[in-house]
């Protein structure tokens, strides 16, 4: 009766493991064909990549810069570069709002999106713009949802930026080499120099993120899988 019990045992516990093994076999498959990065435990699809592209593409394309010829290869390249520097950043922004228990309600996704319906004066028109824009309707909605936390997650980390009197003519005679600036100058010098902050500060969040939460590319991230297997066995 042990004995038999031993085989049962045994029976089940080899069957647990090749299940295992062809688990994460698959899984490997999977992420090899579709995935193109991940970022911390983010999963970045190939497609959502080229969604991405495709969307500057034409928004250049309305600016008028072409992706013919030598130049278009090369413009091409430059928005492929942008394109995954923006999908890592909003990756990492939703890693940070986790964190921080940020979330964007389903409401504020739609009181947006209404609002450029309304703007455009129908559905149609609002349809035919993101098609226009190589965008889907979920893709927009992605987009904007990333927008959202991304401004909510920045706002909590940075605060309100306040910059004084002698900073803004510090910045001013860095850019302009002589005192100032005008008096009625002053305010529109004020709110660069608090852009700028701002903006240096948003860098500083994200590069301490991308260190908090590495990024790996395609086929590293199949050899981690595989590596993690091989551990097992």
């Amino acid at each position: 009766m042990i004995r038999k019990n031993y085989k049962y045992i045994l029976i089940l516990l080899i069957f647990s493991l090749l299940l295992i093994l062809f688990s994460f076999a698959f899984y490997s498959v999977i992420v090899d064909r579709d995935t193109f990065m991940v970022i911390g435990n983010k999963v970045v699809s190939k497609s959502e990549v080229e969604e991405q592209v495709n969307f500057y593409k034409k928004r250049f394309e309305s600016l008028g810069i072409s992706f013919q010829g030598e130049e278009g290869v090369s413009n091409l390249e430059k928005i492929k570069t942008m394109a995954i520097d923006k999908i890592i950043e909003d990756k990492l922004i939703i890693l940070k709002a986790k964190e921080l228990g940020i979330t964007v309600k389903q409401e504020e996704i739609d009181k947006s999106i209404n609002k450029f319906i309304k703007q455009l004066s129908s559905r149609e028109k609002y349809l035919q713009s993101l098609k226009n824009l190589g965008l889907t309707e979920i893709g927009y909605k992605t987009m904007l949802t990333n927008t959202l936390l991304r401004k909510k997650v920045l706002e909590t980390e940075i605060g309100t930026i306040t910059v004084t009197p002698e900073e803004v003519e510090n910045y001013y005679f860095e850019k302009n080499n002589v005192q100032g600036p005008p008096a009625k100058e002053f305010e529109k010098w004020r709110a660069e120099l608090e852009l700028t902050v701002r903006m240096e500060r948003e860098q500083e969040i994200i590069k301490s993120l991308s260190e908090k939460y590495p990024t790996t590319f395609g086929k590293r991230w199949v050899k981690k899988v595989n590596d993690i297997i091989r551990s097992l066995f």
